[in-house]
């Protein structure tokens, strides 16, 4: 152990030590000031219903995941056998689902 630490030692003081400065690297006479301006434009605060959204999203993925366990240990379902095959389904459950909602609420 103390001969790694050594080793480690010694060759971070070698890149330390061999980054001099060079005194024959001619630096550029001139300077670049950044004089313009951006525009940002203005975004929405994010609305109260939004943690209630991520909630309900979360929710209703986890009934699908646990519904899929049920119906595989209990059922004898066998189309979906692995977990990592149902996580794209998830995935596009939950983005379905939020872009509906998001959508249902900025209509009221």
């Amino acid at each position: 152990m103390m001969n790694y630490f050594l080793i480690i030692l010694l060759l971070s003081a070698s890149i330390v030590f061999s980054q001099e400065q060079n005194p024959n690297v001619e630096l550029p006479d001139f300077v670049i000031f950044g004089k313009d301006e951006i525009s940002v434009r203005k975004v929405d605060k994010i609305k109260k219903n939004s943690e209630e959204l991520v909630l309900t999203t979360l929710v209703l993925v986890y009934f699908i995941f646990v519904l899929w366990v049920v119906s595989v240990d209990f059922l004898g379902f066998t189309l979906i056998k692995s977990h990592y095959a149902l996580i794209p389904i998830l995935v596009i459950v939950a983005i379905i689902y939020s872009l509906w909602a998001e959508k249902d609420l900025k209509k009221k």
